[in-house]
């Protein structure tokens, strides 16, 4: 299981995330590389609507959890991923674009 932070923006006419110009979202996601994180969070993200602009803090959960501790929605997700596969996005953080 692999972690990350990744940015999103809307593509023209998705209205996912409502008003608001783009996020920020934890992504969880079984995966055996960094590489193949990254290409899931892309496949994951297209098919709601949304581009990826960046991703950061990228690593296995395992690890993250050695050095610090998530919140429990977060760890809660973790678990349903280990049960029955598949990703899970975490609370979309939103912000606007100031003019």
């Amino acid at each position: 299981m692999w972690i990350g932070l990744i940015e999103v923006v809307p593509r023209p006419g998705v209205d996912l995330l409502g008003t608001v110009s783009g996020a920020f979202v934890n992504f969880l996601v079984l995966a055996a590389t960094e590489s193949e994180y990254r290409t899931r969070v892309h496949a994951a993200t297209s098919e709601r609507g949304l581009t990826t602009v960046k991703m950061e803090d990228i690593e296995p959960l395992r690890l993250r959890l050695t050095r610090t501790s998530i919140d429990d929605d977060l760890m809660s997700l973790a678990e349903e991923i280990e049960e029955c596969g598949g990703f899970k996005f975490g609370t979309f953080h939103t912000f606007k674009q100031e003019q």
